[in-house]
């Protein structure tokens, strides 16, 4: 997987309708050909179609730090709630090859639920750079995906795209998309 540098940018944005405002943004770039400034904020928060993570090679995506958070909206123009953001800056601490629970998440967070937090992660602006690919459900089933979950779900064409990354990462799966070992493979989440 490539490598993912960091750096925080400040920058106007205005929104459709509305007056410009400055943001601060914390700006990931994979790989190392991408130069950042304010004036090249790019649109991309998405993985689209692909699996492979050398598309990810030259892009990047922003992600809005204190204050600013409050006036962020989606693209369909929703603003991130609270606790959005709490799940959104829990899960970024989940290091590549490991998984975490959609329950683990809701416990260490102390609030919401485990749909909560699924429903947080579905609504994920920021894919696959708040990576929600790994989070999978408490019986190590693979989980949902952009929207997609259940049995009936499990070959679908989102599952499938979370499945092929996890694999990318070195975390195993059975045929039947359940985690090969969780106890190697499942984030034990830090004392507090």
């Amino acid at each position: 997987m490539p490598a993912v540098r960091s750096t925080s940018v400040r920058a106007t944005r205005a929104l459709k309708g509305e007056k410009s405002q400055k943001v601060e943004l914390q700006r990931f770039a994979f790989g190392s050909s991408t130069t950042s400034t304010g004036d090249e904020i790019s649109e991309r928060s998405e993985l689209d179609s692909q699996t492979d993570f050398s598309v990810l090679a030259a892009s990047t995506t922003d992600f809005p730090r204190g204050e600013f958070r409050s006036s962020y909206r989606r693209k369909d123009g929703k603003k991130v709630t609270p606790h959005q953001w709490a799940v959104y800056d829990f899960i970024m601490n989940i290091p590549c090859g490991k998984v975490s629970t959609y329950k683990q998440i809701c416990d260490a967070l102390g609030e919401g639920s485990p749909r909560s937090v699924g429903s947080a992660l579905r609504n994920n602006p920021f894919a696959p750079y708040v990576p929600c690919h790994r989070v999978v459900a408490s019986d190590f089933y693979l989980g949902g995906f952009v929207g997609e979950w259940g049995t009936e779900k499990t070959s679908g064409s989102q599952c499938s795209k979370k499945l092929d990354m996890l694999t990318k990462e070195g975390v195993p799966f059975t045929s039947d998309h359940k985690l090969k070992n969780p106890e190697r493979s499942l984030w034990r989440i830090p004392a507090s």
